[in-house]
This record gives C-alpha cells, sequence and structure tokens, in this order.
C-alpha cells in the first residue's frame, strides 16, 4: 500500500492479507461447540452485534446442538459488570461530581479506620491498587450476602500492601464505589446505572439481577 502526498510517496509498506473473518468466527464457533460437547459448560452463545443488532449468532444447547432459543435468555456478564461501572462512575467524573483523585473517606468517613484506608483514592478501586484483599463467593456465603456485611468487611479486611503501590484484581471492592453512589446521589448503583448508561445506551435488556425478569 502507498500514501500519497501530491506526486511523492510519503509513506509505503507491505500488508499481510487479512484472514477471512468468516473462516474465524467458523473456527470460534467450534471451539466453542467442542466445549459444550465436552461437558465442560452446559450451552454457548457467540453473539458479534452493532448498533443495527447482531449481525452473527450462533447457539449451541446440549450436546452441542444448535439451540437458537437460548438467544432469548438472560445471561450473567460476571466481570463486564465492572467495566460498565467504570462508565458510570466516569460519567461522574465529566459531571463534577467526583474525581478519580478524590479520597473514598471524602464521601465514606467511616471508612477511615486506618492510615492507609484513609489514602485509598477512588481511582485506585478501578485499576484494582487500593491494597484490599479479593473476596470470592465462598466468603460471601460465609458472612452473609448483603452491601452493609462486604463493606464492613472492607473496612476491616488486613491489607495486603500500601494503596497505589501494586495491583491485585478484585470485584469485591466495587463495593465501595456503590457505597459512594448511594451516599453522594441517594440511589443505588443499579438506579443509577439504568438512568445513567442503559437507558441512553438502549440496553433494555441489561441489570443487577433484577426481580421483574
Amino acid at each position: 500500500y502507498q500514501i500519497r502526498c501530491g506526486h511523492r510517496n510519503v509513506l509505503t509498506w507491505r500488508s499481510r492479507a487479512l484472514a477471512d473473518p468468516h473462516s474465524r468466527l467458523d473456527r470460534a464457533a467450534e471451539h466453542a461447540q467442542s466445549y459444550v460437547t465436552s461437558k465442560h459448560i452446559s450451552c454457548a452463545v457467540i453473539a458479534i452485534a452493532g448498533r443495527q443488532g447482531p449481525a452473527h449468532l450462533q447457539c449451541f444447547g446440549e450436546n452441542g446442538v444448535a439451540a437458537p432459543e437460548l438467544a432469548d435468555r438472560i445471561y450473567a456478564l460476571a466481570s463486564i459488570s465492572k467495566a460498565i461501572t467504570g462508565v458510570g462512575i466516569a460519567r461522574l467524573v465529566d459531571q463534577g461530581a467526583l474525581s478519580y483523585h478524590d479520597l473514598i473517606v471524602k464521601y465514606l468517613p467511616d471508612f477511615g479506620v486506618d492510615e492507609h484506608r484513609r489514602a485509598m483514592t477512588i481511582g485506585q478501586i478501578l485499576t484494582h491498587s487500593t491494597g484490599l484483599p479479593a473476596r470470592f463467593a465462598p466468603d460471601f456465603l460465609k458472612h452473609g450476602l448483603t452491601p452493609n456485611t462486604s463493606y464492613k468487611l472492607l473496612c476491616e479486611d488486613t491489607l495486603l500492601y500500601a494503596p497505589g503501590t501494586n495491583m491485585q484484581y478484585s470485584s469485591y471492592t466495587y463495593q465501595l464505589l456503590n457505597e459512594i453512589v448511594a451516599r453522594l446521589l441517594g440511589k443505588s448503583m443499579s438506579d443509577f446505572l439504568e438512568e445513567t448508561v442503559f437507558q441512553p445506551c438502549g440496553m433494555t435488556d441489561t441489570g443487577f439481577a433484577p426481580s421483574t425478569w
């Protein structure tokens, strides 16, 4: 390929032909189907969508058989929830309601039970660098699955490192963002994202385990 400026060749390079995207999708579908037939997962849905809706959709049910009815089901987004939550927080930053550099204790004074917690920032929650340990489902089942319980644990857990000096992936620390939104705006993260992200983006089938589904 060549980029021309007037009569001069400004930049010339050789490009490798891109693989056929359809063949790549076919290979992805084969891999997904194999995970179903091998019983690693119970079903699989492959979807590629744009503003006009799904451009490619394949569903595999029991024994890897095509099951188009799976396309209408609601699936857990798991850790993608953090990316969506991050968009909501970014909207608050754009509006000047808070800053990534703000100390967490600015909004949650009772969180500042020690020097390290008083130094943690909102940005460190999003970059997984607060120093707080990660907790998983068994921990919550043991202590109770309530926002108050998880927030209490966040105030009590022993830190693994000083805030901002390391990184450990954690979904658990996002409960701090839930609490900040609740106290700052007087509404749940679920309601906040519904108004700020889901409705404006036309995400009519997305939410935090809503009871109406």
